[in-house]
């Protein structure tokens, strides 16, 4: 699977060398020291409880509010939102210096979650992905996520939409979601997410 997930649980951490074949010890001796310096991370990771909120923290009144999208062409960009996803145009206004247009938008059912599009004026275009591998690679902001209450409808209406369906859906067992990417015409990539039960 292109999204590699690496799946922790207590207890399942192998010991020493029992029941392994010959010759498997040879290619643990080959693992770099940094992968399993990162395997033990995840693992001690993976067994601590979430840390609780924290009301006294000086920070305590921050909230997520928006991802801002920088696009090429600002009413293109704004009619795939709408058209595509459904979303609203919620406030429009005018950046003078650089002279930009801007705007938010919120999925068609939701005023807790923000696009803002940033568009117009000169920029450097982002690469196109077709697949999440190679997106990956790339460091810095990478996407934003939605989540859907059935991500196999979900993905079927983009599709019948003409949208550009990254990475079709998979599930991650460690955070209890089934995901999947799709893609803006500039090069956006964003996540689909439906929350499954745990086993």
């Amino acid at each position: 699977m292109p999204y590699s997930v690496c799946i922790l649980r207590r207890g399942n951490s192998r010991q020493g060398g029992r029941g392994r074949p010959p010759g498997a010890s040879g290619s643990l001796k080959a693992e770099s020291q940094e992968k399993r310096r990162v395997k033990q991370e995840l693992e001690n990771t993976a067994l601590m409880p979430s840390p609780p909120l924290d009301p006294q923290s000086p920070f305590a009144s921050m909230k997520g509010h928006h991802v801002a999208l920088r696009v090429p062409d600002f009413e293109a960009s704004k009619r795939w939102y709408v058209e595509k996803l459904d979303f609203r145009v919620l406030d429009q206004w005018i950046s003078e210096d650089p002279p930009l247009r801007l705007a938010y938008l919120a999925p068609a059912n939701n005023d807790l979650f923000y696009i803002e599009l940033i568009g117009d004026g000169s920029y450097q275009p982002k690469p196109h992905y077709t697949n999440l591998s190679d997106s990956l690679r790339q460091a810095g902001y990478h996407h934003f996520c939605l989540n859907v209450a059935n991500l196999d409808n979900t993905i079927a209406e983009l599709r019948r939409r003409g949208v550009t369906i990254v990475k079709e859906a998979f599930e991650v067992e460690a955070i209890n979601r089934r995901l999947a990417f799709f893609s803006d015409p500039w090069g956006n990539l964003i996540e689909l997410a439906q929350i499954i039960a745990k086993r």
